[in-house]
């Protein structure tokens, strides 16, 4: 028996407030085993969800094949390999101070990364893909640099309706994350829109299909009042 579809289809993209790591979810409440991605999944140790906020949802994805696909190529490459890997406790590190006086806030070198590779698993034919229209020996030297499977999936486009590719929104925590691609000499396909995104109380994302996440849960019934 075929399971109900969402009726929404959300994927999360998550940063820790210390760390500045990044974690992709299908759903908003987090879980422990998410810690695998960035190789810090250890026996009895559980995810602290307060620390992650997330800072980009893709919303509107209603092709359940398109979905699968798009999660799975935005999941760190190892994974697919070894999904099963678990990293012994490391040395532990203390978190520098941080001085705000004259700092400059600039992206999280993480972050940028996930916001690239969102774009490019998106994307038809980024501006840099090599399969579009050079020489045999700029594909060639752009292929050695990235490797054969970086290349086919840079290629990849869930093949979906107009009608489908539509909807498809990004909801953003800060309009910097999404210029990010411009700076990697990519641009965002034209079925993609983009809009701020508002998080109650600095972590609950106001988006489409929250509500329904949020249900049952006692501890957040009073932020779900509180969105639309």
């Amino acid at each position: 028996m075929n399971a109900t579809p969402k009726a929404f289809r959300n994927i999360y993209l998550f940063r820790n407030r210390l760390t500045h790591k990044v974690l992709v979810s299908q759903n908003f409440q987090l879980q422990s085993d998410l810690l695998a991605q960035i190789r810090e999944n250890r026996p009895g140790l559980q995810i602290r969800r307060d620390h992650w906020v997330p800072f980009a949802v893709l919303s509107g994805i209603n092709n359940q094949s398109a979905y699968d696909t798009i999660f799975r190529r935005l999941l760190p490459h190892s994974m697919s390999s070894n999904r099963d890997h678990v990293t012994l406790p490391g040395p532990k590190y203390t978190l520098p101070i941080q001085n705000n006086l004259g700092h400059t806030w600039k992206v999280p070198k993480a972050v940028e990364e996930k916001v690239v590779r969102l774009c490019q698993v998106l994307s038809r034919s980024p501006k840099s893909d090599v399969a579009g229209g050079q020489s045999r020996s700029s594909r060639s030297a752009a292929v050695e640099e990235i490797g054969e499977r970086e290349l086919e999936e840079r290629r990849f486009v869930p093949q979906l309706s107009e009608e489908a590719r539509s909807r498809y929104l990004i909801w953003w925590e800060r309009e910097e994350y999404k210029t990010m691609v411009y700076k990697n000499d990519l641009e965002w396909p034209d079925y993609v829109e983009h809009t701020p995104m508002e998080l109650i109380r600095g972590r609950y994302p106001n988006v489409p299909g929250i509500r329904e996440e949020l249900k049952g849960i006692r501890a957040n019934f009073d932020v779900r009042k509180f969105i639309g």
